[in-house]
């Protein structure tokens, strides 16, 4: 597998840059999970989007689904032009329906799969078991398979045992820090870089730590790692799996 950062930052981007987005794929299939504040735009240079398997969404946070109602759009202009026909899929928390419901009543090219905990969904070539994860909305992180390799993506969260579960059994994490260690608590939204870094060397998985604050610089953020196992994400940069 391969993943490519499309956005990395919440609430809102910086400038030029976008939100939450990225982009899974293997030889045969490609994925887009987060669509966030300017993703679709990132999307659009790194990769044919009618030819995407689906999206996938955590949790209806703006700076993870805002761009949701522009792909419908696309996806509009496409098929008047004969390069798309049908709906794209985009997997949702099944206990979010009520907060998506716009897309099942104004987007005609954007499907509503609704996806639950405990079971497996195989998409193309990758396997995916989600995991309900700790934030304000219900929000769902993923372990995806495929070719002997295993992804963990958190999505936004605190501590938790579906975090416990994914930095355990993954060989490569995408990881939630918004929040430095001086702000943290046990109440926080998010992660801190610091417990992200002490799961990565418990567990001994390389990770990236992406979901970060646009006013928070890049220093402050660093001075919390040390081990050579984490690093920050990047936008538009491939990291292979």
């Amino acid at each position: 597998m391969k993943l490519t950062i499309l956005g990395k930052y919440g609430p809102y981007p910086s400038a030029d840059e976008a939100t939450s987005g990225y982009l899974l794929e293997t030889e045969t299939t490609k994925i887009s999970f987060e669509l966030g504040s300017g993703v679709l735009s990132k999307l659009i240079a790194k990769t044919d989007i009618v030819n995407l398997n689906c999206v996938i969404i955590s949790h209806a946070h703006f700076d993870h689904e805002s761009d949701l109602g522009v792909l419908n759009y696309y996806l509009q202009t496409m098929a008047k032009l004969g390069r798309f026909s049908g709906k794209m899929p985009v997997y949702l928390p099944v206990e979010a329906k009520a907060d998506f419901y716009y897309l099942q009543s104004e987007c005609e090219f954007l499907q509503c799969v609704f996806v639950e905990t405990g079971k497996k969904y195989v998409i193309g070539d990758i396997s995916f078991e989600f995991y309900k994860m700790r934030h304000p909305k219900v929000t769902y992180g993923f372990v995806a398979s495929a070719n002997g390799k295993r992804f963990g993506y958190t999505a936004d969260t605190n501590t938790c045992v579906s975090f416990d579960k994914i930095t355990e059994s993954v060989d490569f994490l995408l990881a939630d820090g918004c929040i430095l260690s001086t702000n943290y608590s046990g109440n926080s939204p998010h992660l801190s870089p610091s417990i992200i870094q002490r799961a990565s060397i418990k567990n001994n998985v390389k990770t990236l730590i992406t979901h970060l604050s646009p006013i928070t610089s890049e220093g402050e953020y660093r001075d919390e790692i040390s081990s050579n196992l984490v690093d920050f994400a990047e936008i538009g940069k491939t990291y292979y799996i």
